[in-house]
């Protein structure tokens, strides 16, 4: 390993800040993008292991196979930023940030020390920097570059650049303590500015050395795991001790909460291998990192020797608060003692007043969570308490909480408005305190981008904003039932909390009101019913408006008429169907999910499929009547708003000419050239012009999550036109047959002849005696058999016509099975199944749906391992589409073993969780999990545990964040989602998650 000597890092690190002045602001940028690719590369990161003197019993460094000699004694080794970082260092973007070697670049670029000096036991004039506030700019800079760094790698969790820095960095939890509060005491010392208080309170909140319990030692916690890791190490095997130790780097380098979760899987993976002696250390381990992050008023009782001349009355306060537990009062009384920490840490710069701050907000937000509050005295109150808070953590000014608790004392109602206003400061605040530094990551890092957001949740700002909503709902009165005219027509919104809405009657066209519950009253002939608020009976699920005539479909009959439906047909489904087609519309008697196949069907076709759930719907007196005749409506759910009203055919066809006119053309893509069959490993995203995007995205994956994807194959293009091409029927071949098909007019007029004809083409595409390439079938069947011997194969669809960002083509193609152990399941007919689906009806409707020209499409596949013990599947958006008001997340449904969850069986729902970005201080995650439904299977617990929905979680952003820049390489949508498909099974004796599909979300 090369190591520079000090004189070598001092020159090196020392360069003039000038090297890239002259830059425009976009060279600047163009270099930033650069170096920080390169760095992302490196083995090492951003860092290199450098020789620095110390009075410390430390152990010697080699160089060159030698021992240094130090002019000083023993010496430690520190890693500080490399010869890339450095360049990035001059250009004001800091990379491999760690408090030992920012504190070192503050002390030599402010004071100047000459590297002879530097090298003596890395001890530093505090005192003189202290006053050279020339160097703040530089500090403050580091120390928002800090925070960013680390977003960035709890964002991407498996780089390159996070397993690097996770492993470097001070090793002794008291050297690293002793330059973290070096590093804050020179910020503190000379910060003046509001925006540079709050960088300085998020700042110290990132970092696991905030002082903590008085019985937990950090160092402590450091020696336990590394004596378990060296007992590992003895019986482990390498690849199983190599995972701990970088557990145990983790925790000595960057200990956070998750580590916990970390942990826990490890111990659940090797539960039949760890001794029982050392499971004895290993949950003594557990207990104490568990207790180090437990919020309570110890956290506060460990501050009160260092700020006992601050704040004289702390230690009384914190008493009460042990006696008499956490009450409203109470909290109301700690927030304004973290007011007075904020005012005197300005006149006393005592960096443990800010810590207070912190553990006070900790505390307040977890006690927060356990109290019920619902009158409008004790909603005010809290509001105190939140606003109080948000002065002292810096996003509020003295002024404006001043301004709102007057308010809140007088005139609960008036405050808020000013709540409101204070929530957008709050936002618009953390938002320019972060600046340039996040405009900078925002350039090589998508993430960047949620950075505030992220940063607003897990601030008081957000039970502020929950506090707001509380207030406003009290502060609104209950609004007069409204008068119907029976002869007027009524739209009612479905909306828990709304009022009826009451719009103009048409003169020939009576509008039917849906109303979205059960109980209802007669008011002289009109039906008027309240909004339930489980929202259990009805809920729309895509917005739109279509015209189309109403069908009712009986559960037993469901697979027999749905072959029947075209793009003017609104079916009333009795049961979910496990197939659909184009329709105009869809009103569904069954629950849908958000991920269910029908409502993804209609959210591919934005605008103009409306998706409406209600519950006997076909029992309703008015719109029983309507579907009894088959009657032509307009449908349309909007904002809320149900509207059903019949319809003249020519007000019908105008819309539909319409719709037709302004639907773009899709134009298809292969290259029909490429023969070889790949290996994913050796195939991305780049290569979609000849396997497709499911293939493409799957190869992509492979690179950037090797352990979520499982290695497989790609067959390309080529050999699906040669099938057609030298295969016969009916006297020419069948891709002459099929054009054949696409250019006779009946085909759009005639559905029977449609299905028919469709039906041949399959028939004779799957006949066994048509000829496969031989040499396609034995060099698949090689490659196979080593890869994976005796194993069951899926074959899977990846034409050019789906998984697109415009258009998904969600469901509409088939898979096949290879299993060497069964005779009948061959290559041949796992290829020939495939190919054949191409054909069916669901994706030639929905093809003409959008315009895209059949002859175009070609068939290209995906193989890999089938899933011989699955304990669960599921299917997810990297998107919160259920409830986007409570901050940025992910959407799940998961269903217990195979059972489907796009298509589920009637009797059988999955679970329906919502993920949301923001830690749950209560239950000590780093996600908080909201659970919309549970799984019928379990009725009351979640089908996966949390660890797992985490991993599941932490590998959807890392895909998000990747596919976003290739979808979007100019970052010019932040409404860019993934839609995925993952499986839980047991592979090679442990539990994983694997995922099997990325594609772009195409939804509302």
């Amino acid at each position: 390993m090369k190591i520079m000597t000090f004189t070598q890092f001092v020159v090196a690190s020392l360069v003039s800040m000038q090297a890239f002045a002259g830059l425009t602001g976009a060279e600047r940028e163009a270099k930033i993008k650069s170096i920080f690719n390169d760095v992302k590369k490196m083995s090492k990161g951003a860092l290199d292991q450098n020789a620095y003197q110390t009075a410390l019993g430390r152990s010697f460094v080699m160089q060159n196979g030698a021992i240094m000699s130090p002019p000083a004694g023993t010496m430690m080794t520190v890693a500080f930023r490399n010869a890339k970082a450095n360049e990035l260092a001059d250009l004001d973007f800091f990379v491999g940030n760690r408090y030992a070697s920012n504190y070192w670049e503050l002390t030599n670029k402010a004071i100047g020390t000459p590297a002879e000096q530097a090298a003596k036991a890395f001890r530093f004039n505090q005192a003189e920097l202290k006053v050279k506030s020339e160097a703040l700019p530089l500090a403050i800079s580091m120390a928002k570059h800090q925070m960013l760094e680390l977003y960035y790698m709890s964002k991407s969790p498996t780089s390159t650049l996070t397993k690097s820095y996770l492993q470097r960095g001070v090793s002794d939890a008291n050297d690293e303590l002793k330059y973290y509060r070096l590093y804050a005491e020179y910020l503190a010392a000379n910060i003046k500015y509001e925006n540079d208080y709050l960088v300085f309170v998020e700042f110290q909140k990132t970092s696991s050395l905030l002082p903590g319990k008085k019985s937990i030692s950090l160092a402590g916690i450091r020696q336990l795991v590394a004596n378990i890791s060296t007992k590992f190490d003895t019986y482990m095997t390498p690849e199983k001790a190599s995972t701990f130790r970088a557990l145990r780097n983790s925790i000595h380098n960057g200990m956070n909460k998750s580590v916990l979760i970390s942990l826990g899987n490890f111990q659940q993976d090797n539960k039949s291998v760890i001794t029982a002696e050392d499971l004895v250390s290993y949950e003594s381990l557990k207990s104490q990192i568990s207790a180090f992050y437990k919020i309570d008023k110890d956290v506060l009782t460990v501050l009160l020797p260092s700020i006992k001349n601050d704040l004289p009355d702390a230690r009384a306060l914190v008493t009460r608060l042990n006696q008499s537990g956490n009450s409203l009062n109470s909290l109301l009384e700690l927030s304004n003692m973290a007011m007075t920490a904020r005012q005197k840490f300005y006149v006393t710069k005592n960096i443990d007043l800010t810590h207070f701050v912190i553990r006070s907000q900790e505390l307040i937000d977890a006690e927060m969570g356990n109290l019920t509050l619902t009158s409008k005295s004790d909603l005010a109150m809290k509001a105190k308490t939140l606003v109080n808070m948000s002065y002292a953590t810096g996003l509020m000014s003295q002024a404006r909480r001043g301004e709102i608790v007057a308010q809140l004392d007088q005139n609960p109602d008036a405050a808020t408005k000013l709540l409101a206003s204070a929530l957008g400061e709050g936002i618009t605040t953390y938002e320019a305190a972060f600046q340039p530094a996040l405009n900078d990551w925002k350039l090589v890092s998508t993430s960047a981008s949620q950075f505030v957001e992220d940063g607003i949740r897990s601030s008081t700002l957000i039970g502020l904003d929950s506090t707001l909503t509380q207030l406003k709902k009290l502060a609104v009165p209950t609004p007069a039932t409204p008068t119907v005219n029976p002869t007027s027509p009524v739209t009612v919104d479905a909306k828990p909390t709304s009022s009826t809405a009451i719009t103009p009657a048409s003169p020939v066209t009576p509008v039917v009101t849906v109303q979205p519950s059960s109980n209802s009253s007669s008011v002289a002939g009109q039906i008027t019913i309240t909004a339930p608020a489980s929202n259990e009976t009805m809920s729309i699920e895509t917005q739109g408006l279509n015209f189309g005539y109403l069908i009712f479909v009986p559960k037993l009959e469901t697979e027999k008429i749905v072959p029947t439906l075209n793009a003017h047909m609104i079916p009333v489904f009795e049961s979910l169907p496990l197939d659909l087609g184009t329709i105009a519309g869809t009103i569904t008697e069954e629950a849908q999910t958000p991920l269910s196949h029908v409502n993804m069907k209609s959210k591919t076709r934005v605008g103009r499929s409306p998706n409406l759930f209600m519950a006997n719907a076909s029992k309703d007196s008015r719109l029983a009547s309507l579907i009894a005749k088959k009657a032509l409506v307009r449908f349309e759910l909007k904002d809320g708003v149900i509207s059903i009203r019949e319809a003249s055919l020519t007000e019908a066809q105008a819309y539909w000419n319409a719709i037709s006119d302004k639907q773009v053309v899709i134009k298809l893509r292969a290259d029909l050239t490429e023969r070889r069959i790949r290996a994913t490993k050796n195939l991305g995203f780049n290569d979609v012009i000849s396997i497709g995007a499911k293939a493409a995205n799957y190869s992509e994956g492979t690179h950037i999550l090797p352990e979520a994807f499982r290695p497989g194959f790609a067959i390309p293009f080529y050999y699906y036109r040669e099938f057609i091409r030298t295969n016969t029927m009916e006297g020419k071949t069948i891709e002459q047959y099929i054009i054949d098909l696409v250019n006779n007019p009946r085909v759009k007029t005639d559905k029977a002849f449609l299905v028919e004809s469709l039906a041949k083409v399959q028939v004779r595409m799957t006949d066994p005696t048509l000829t496969v390439n031989k040499e396609l079938v034995a060099n698949l069947k090689a490659l196979v058999t080593a890869q994976y011997p005796e194993q069951k194969m899926r074959f899977r669809s990846s034409t050019n016509s789906e998984d697109m960002p415009q258009f998904t083509g969600a469901g509409l193609y088939d898979s096949g099975a290879y299993d060497p152990k069964k005779p009948k399941k061959t290559i041949e007919k796992a290829l020939q199944y495939v190919w054949a689906s191409v054909w069916n009806l669901r994706a030639f409707e929905e093809r003409e749906a959008f315009k895209i020209n059949h002859l175009d499409v070609s068939m290209a596949m995906l193989i890999s391992p089938a899933y011989q013990d699955e304990l669960a599947n599921g299917v997810g958006v990297s998107r919160n589409i259920i409830d986007p008001k409570l901050g940025p997340g992910f959407y799940l449904n998961i269903q217990g073993g195979s059972d489907a969850v796009t298509n589920p069986d009637a009797t059988i729902t999955p679970d329906q969780v919502l993920i949301l970005k923001k830690p749950d201080l209560k239950a000590g995650t780093k996600y908080t999990l909201i659970y919309k439904k549970y799984s019928s299977k379990t009725k009351t617990e979640p089908i996966l545990p949390y660890a797992e929905v985490e991993k599941i979680a932490d590998y959807l952003q890392v895909l998000q964040d990747h596919f976003y820049t290739i979808y979007h390489p100019k970052k010019d949508n932040p409404n860019f989602a993934l839609d995925v498909e993952f499986k839980v099974d047991v592979s090679e004796g442990t539990r994983k998650v694997h995922y099997k599909q990325a594609r772009p979300f195409v939804g509302q």
